[in-house]
């Protein structure tokens, strides 16, 4: 019986080992019940399956599996007809792993719509003029003055523009001011007459102070956030993102 015993505990070390790790009280338990001379073989898979479900643990051999389904995902391997299960949303991953970025690649030129202000504050030409620059300095589009003829129109609305006191002095007088200014935009696509990216709020802001050093009048400040929201909305229009625009606050925000 022993003998029996010994070999039914050496198949099975690898569970014993996996209770020990993760939870001790289960280990000391079925040890024990092998020293009783019982066999909770079955009853140490289902506690392991189980310990597994509750912690997210893969086995080795469904890691391996993952695995090879996104490497077939990112090299293109895997058709929409290969997968049964979920077909349209792995098909969808797959064509987007192999299709065109957000401005299609037969575009070539882009209308800009003369932008429109709902905040009366007079920022839709200077920004309208300083997104033409971002994108014409890119060069993968090129600026078209007529929409007959363009392959995109991006449409800008200045939608929010606001300075906010932040630090004070110890008279009560704000010393630190931000300023923030926001905006919608989508670009849309002419020849297949549909929008292809629409994006609200997109912001930029920036702090300064007209007393404290380094001292940035508000005018300057102002260029600043058209610059920088310009640059945004190009990146934005461009690629689909703008991250690499975004100021350290932006990205330490959780």
């Amino acid at each position: 019986m022993i003998g029996i015993m010994e070999k039914i505990f050496s198949k099975n070390f690898g569970i014993i080992q996996f209770f020990e790790r993760f939870e001790p009280a289960s280990a000391a338990d079925i040890l024990c019940r092998f020293k009783q001379g019982k066999d909770p073989v079955n009853e140490c898979r289902c506690r392991q399956a189980a310990f597994r479900a509750r912690h997210h643990i893969i086995p080795e051999g469904m890691k391996s599996l993952c695995s090879l389904l996104a490497l077939s995902l990112l090299t293109g391997c895997v058709s929409e007809t290969d997968i049964r299960d979920g077909s349209k949303k792995v098909g969808k991953v797959v064509d987007e792993f192999r299709g065109e970025p957000v401005v299609p690649r037969s575009a070539n030129s882009l209308f800009i719509q003369p932008l429109s202000d709902m905040t009366g504050a007079g920022l839709s030409e200077r920004l309208f003029l300083k997104i033409r620059d971002e994108i014409g300095m890119d060069g993968r589009l090129g600026i078209s003055d007529d929409s007959a003829v363009s392959d995109l129109r991006l449409d800008v609305a200045v939608a929010g523009f606001e300075i906010q006191n932040i630090e004070y002095d110890s008279m009560g007088f704000p010393v630190r001011k931000r300023m923030r200014i926001t905006c919608n935009m989508r670009v849309f696509d002419l020849k297949k007459d549909r929008v292809i990216l629409h994006e609200s709020g997109l912001q930029a802001f920036r702090i300064f102070s007209d007393i404290k050093p380094p001292i940035e009048m508000q005018p300057q400040a102002l260029e600043s956030v058209l610059a920088d929201l310009a640059r945004r909305i190009a990146a934005k229009t461009i690629t689909g993102w703008y991250t690499g625009q975004m100021t350290i606050i932006e990205r330490n925000k959780k």
